[in-house]
Parts: C-alpha cells; sequence; structure tokens
C-alpha cells in the first residue's frame, strides 16, 4: 500500500472516516503525557498517545509521507492504558491503535525477523517449548541467568495435600510463553485449585491468546487464536488466567464472565475451603500490572487480598509513576535499553524498601523484574507461588 492510502475497513469494523472520528475525541489537552511512560523515557510528543494520534489523524488525511517513522512510535507504544484510564474524554485509544495497527501491519518495515518467528512459535500449540533449551543455554549468560527460574516442568520439592472429592471443572489457561518460562506458577495454580476441590483441566493444543499479535497488528492471526480458544474451551464453565496480560486478552476472545481471573477466584474459593496457612513474618512488596489495573479495572488490592490468608504476612504495594514497568507487548523485547528506564524508579522505590520478596500478577512483568534484579537478593514470584509455600502440607521442605 503506497504512502498515504486510506486505510481500509478495519478488524474493528471502522472504516476510515469513523476511525477519524475517533481520533477527534481526543482535544490534545496532554493530561495523559505524564503518564505515558514511553514519553516520561523519550521525551518526545510522537511517544506520548496524544502525539500517536496526531500521527495516526496525518495519515488518515493523507499528510504523513513517512510509514516507517509512524510505525516505529505507535510499536514503541507499552499498551498499558494509562491514558485510558486517566482521559476526561474517555478517548477509545487502544481501539484507535488497534485499527490503524492492523491496517499497517503489511505496510512498510516489517518487525525484526527474529520477532516474527516468535510470533509464529507463540500462535502454534507448545510453540515455545521448543525454544527451552535454547533460554537454558541463555540462562548461563550472566545477562540472562534470570531466565531459568521459573522454567522447571516438574514439582520443585515433594509434597502431600488431602484432595477434596471434585466440586466441579474449570479450564486453566496455560498460554504460550507461561508454558516455557513459568510452568512452575501453573503448577501451584494447579495445586491449590485440586485442594479446593476443583478438577482442573488443560485442554491439549493451547496457544498465545493473541495480545501480542493484536498489538503488532496481526489481526488475522488474533483472530485465529480467538477462535481456537473459544474452541478449546467451549464447556460453560469457567476459564482460569493466572496471567493477568493474558486475562485481558481472553476477556475480549471469550463469551462476557467466562474467563476468569485466578486471584479473585481463588479468594473465594480459600475462604470456604479447609486449608490452612503457616504464617509468615515478613513485608512483601506488590506489583500490580497495568494489564489489571487499566484493562481489568484491578488493582494492588487484588494481590494483597489473596495474600491476606497468610497469617502475619504484610503487604507494600511499589507506586512510583507512571506504574508499568515498560515491558508490555514487544516493548521489553524490542527496545531493551528503554525498558529498562521505565523500569527503573520501580526497581529504585523497591530496593529503598530493603524487603526481600516482590510478588507481581504478571508473567511478563515478572521476567521483567528478575532481568533488573539479578545482581540483588529480590525474588520476584506469582502470588499463588507464595501461597503455594505457606499452604500447610504432611511435608514440606521448599522455600523460594
Amino acid at each position: 500500500m503506497p504512502t498515504g492510502t486510506r486505510l481500509s475497513k478495519s478488524p474493528h469494523n471502522t472504516n476510515p472516516d469513523s476511525l477519524l472520528k475517533l481520533t477527534d475525541l481526543c482535544v490534545m489537552c496532554g493530561m495523559c503525557i505524564p503518564n505515558c511512560p514511553t514519553y516520561q523515557s523519550h521525551g518526545m510528543e510522537s511517544e506520548s498517545p496524544r502525539g500517536r494520534i496526531a500521527l495516526i489523524q496525518s495519515y488518515l488525511r493523507d499528510q504523513l509521507h513517512d510509514i516507517d517513522h509512524m510505525k516505529t512510535h505507535l510499536q514503541h507504544c507499552t499498551g498499558c492504558l494509562n491514558c485510558e484510564s486517566i482521559c476526561p474524554s474517555r478517548v477509545p485509544y487502544a481501539e484507535i491503535y488497534h485499527t490503524a495497527a492492523a491496517q499497517l501491519f503489511q505496510t512498510g518495515k516489517k518487525p525484526r525477523r527474529w520477532l516474527r518467528f516468535l510470533l509464529r512459535l507463540m500462535a502454534r500449540p507448545g510453540g515455545l517449548n521448543r525454544l527451552t533449551g535454547l533460554f537454558k543455554l541463555l540462562s548461563r549468560l550472566p545477562d540472562y541467568h534470570y531466565l531459568v527460574h521459573g522454567m522447571s516442568t516438574t514439582e520443585p520439592c515433594s509434597q502431600s495435600v488431602s484432595s477434596v472429592p471434585g466440586q466441579s471443572d474449570i479450564y486453566l489457561f496455560v498460554g504460550c510463553m507461561e508454558q516455557a518460562l513459568d510452568a512452575t506458577t501453573l503448577k501451584h495454580a494447579t495445586d491449590l485449585l485440586q485442594a479446593c476441590g476443583y478438577r482442573v483441566i488443560a485442554p491439549l493444543n493451547q496457544a498465545c491468546c493473541g495480545s501480542l499479535h493484536q498489538h503488532l497488528g496481526d489481526s488475522t492471526t488474533a483472530r485465529q487464536l480467538a477462535a481456537t480458544s473459544n474452541t478449546l474451551f467451549s464447556q460453560d464453565i469457567p476459564v482460569i488466567f493466572a496471567n493477568a496480560g493474558c486475562g485481558a486478552q481472553l476477556r475480549q476472545n471469550l463469551p462476557e464472565g467466562k474467563a476468569t481471573d485466578l486471584l479473585g477466584f481463588l479468594s473465594q474459593a480459600l475462604k470456604s475451603s479447609r486449608l490452612r496457612f503457616t504464617p509468615r513474618e515478613q513485608e512483601v512488596s506488590l506489583h500490580t500490572s497495568c494489564s489489571r489495573r487499566n484493562k481489568m479495572s484491578g488493582s494492588s488490592d487484588d494481590l494483597a487480598q489473596l495474600l491476606s490468608i497468610i497469617p502475619d504476612l504484610k503487604t507494600r504495594p511499589i507506586t512510583s509513576k507512571p506504574y508499568c514497568c515498560g515491558a508490555g507487548a514487544a516493548h521489553r523485547l524490542s527496545d531493551p535499553q528503554q525498558t529498562a528506564a521505565i523500569r527503573q524508579p520501580l526497581v529504585e522505590q523497591l530496593i529503598s524498601t530493603g524487603e526481600n520478596l516482590l510478588v507481581s500478577d504478571n508473567m511478563n512483568c515478572t521476567l521483567n523484574f528478575r532481568e533488573a534484579l539479578s545482581d540483588t537478593d529480590i525474588r520476584v514470584v506469582h502470588p499463588v507461588t507464595l501461597l503455594w509455600q505457606q499452604l500447610e502440607r504432611t511435608s514440606s521442605s521448599c522455600d523460594i
């Protein structure tokens, strides 16, 4: 498509004129700018939501002559949606962004070859598991040893938990990156759900939720992955997700009310269970992902409420603005230096607390913090891992 060609009908059923009307909802007030992590890092108007909307407007009006320039600034977006949460005009930034990205996907320069390869693997069932050997090899290098922390696909220590006969069936979404890099969290989630009396069904042939494909504009693959999820999770039972980033996408893909947050589900299940947890006299830091705050209307209270079942445990949220750790979408992969700059205020606040445990609800954020903290004694875990460790059982010798 040549430079200046108008956008065709989008996957959101938004034609060019309708998309232009959506962008015109932005009154360019600038309230989004202090809350945008990429603007704070780059200090450029084109790295802000307002600037990206202006670029899209210029393109729609045939006033933009450098498509690659536009795509670069669009793809730097972490997808945190801080802008939507603060916008007084309720501009649908995500819809504007995804519509434009989908139509620009085949235009101008493509994502880097290795990223396109990664996207293809993510779209295949168990695709990233093929890279497990590479991840383990990379983890031997000083800059990548954080990768191996969550990779174990076997139980990290022996345990014996009495199972209650299954009350009902539930699905577990295992995704793509979780299987390869965070299988321990999935195992702990399964153990806790089973201990609460649920039969956990993890259908074979699960692949990516499609979030990254949608963000980068590959709407065709994103729709295919959404269709696959609807086929795999066909029974009328909850689909539990452990990763907030995937959960936000699943709530788009699946019928309303079907995709269910593990944290909230476990909070309710544990209240009615007979499970007990051993005390832990410690204060831990909580990181709430942007996906939970801005796409799922959640907060650090979700994590704190779930962990409150552990006696004597104290929690403290890390709150340095703009809250985002910079790991969203492909940002951590494509622009690691800027990701490091974005996460630095959160890292500094965490280190200043003197605490040695950070709890995060999103796997991509977890990997990002593990990388940043790899030279410290601070560990980064999912809340279910902390719960699993404190669960009373007949024998336990495991520590985080």
